[in-house]
């Protein structure tokens, strides 16, 4: 093998590696911006949440003391889209949780075991 051989062989290699290293890069970047986009979606959802709970005890105090109502039911049709609400917004945090807990646990599993946390066991 000559020379300008041994050269090419050198720069094929570094461009795979480099290639290889670029391509982990990038999946890393891309998990981090989908991972803060859930975190996000879940905090507007924790926003509508409380939009809504804010909402309903305005509709129930609006019932009690403007309508003079003796009682509300959660069967009341503005009451009840407005639990109808929070209960979605309960699901949508509930699964973005979830996808957020999995690769939490993905990370933890992929770290060497120098980079965990170490356990506090309670001592």
């Amino acid at each position: 093998m000559g020379f300008s051989d041994t050269v090419s062989s050198i720069i094929d290699t570094s461009i795979a590696v480099s290639k290889k290293v670029v391509t982990q890069a990038g999946d890393a970047v891309q998990k981090l911006s989908d991972w803060s986009v859930i975190r996000l979606e879940k905090h507007q959802h924790e926003m509508r949440r409380e939009a809504l709970i804010i909402s309903l005890g305005e509709a129930v105090a609006h019932a009690f003391i403007t309508a003079e109502k003796s009682d509300v039911s959660a069967t009341d049709e503005s009451i009840a889209q407005l639990i109808d609400g929070i209960r979605t917004c309960d699901a949508e945090i509930a699964r973005r949780e979830a996808v957020l807990a999995a690769e939490q646990a993905d990370k933890d599993s992929a770290a060497p075991a120098d980079e965990k946390p170490a356990d506090s066991g309670g001592a």
